[in-house]
């Protein structure tokens, strides 16, 4: 089976535990790395291999790394998680943004995988 790579990057401790705790029960999810507060985005990805990256935001504003990173690695998606942890935005290639609403654990793995496979992402908000 092959793994979905997940690189985890500037969350608060809090909400990276319970993220990481959710991933870790998934047999198909594998995280690969964190990301370092003062490291490069990209290089990160790169080094880590990473398909997916869920990333610590305080705004749904696209931070630069992110949009230099769908652009340069056309298969990676980044999610975008609030600090709080109520709101997440899914980031590809074009570079698309799609609300994905409140997060619950469920709507968070959902995410994952519809961004990892080769169909177009439709997520159910609530």
């Amino acid at each position: 089976m092959q793994h979905i790579r997940i690189l985890l990057g500037g969350m608060p401790p809090l909400l990276r535990d319970i993220v990481s705790a959710l991933l870790k029960k998934e047999e198909d999810m594998q995280i690969v790395g964190e990301q370092e507060k003062d490291a490069s985005l990209r290089s990160s990805v790169r080094r880590h291999d990473a398909h997916v990256v869920i990333l610590g935001v305080e705004t749904s504003d696209v931070p630069v790394d992110v949009q230099d990173l769908v652009y340069e690695r056309r298969g990676t998606k980044v999610i975008a998680v609030e600090a709080d942890g109520l709101h997440a935005w899914l980031y590809e290639l074009r570079p698309h943004q799609v609300r994905i609403g409140e997060v619950s654990p469920r709507t968070l793995i959902d995410t994952i995988r519809a961004a990892s496979s080769a169909t177009s992402l439709q997520v159910h908000q609530s």
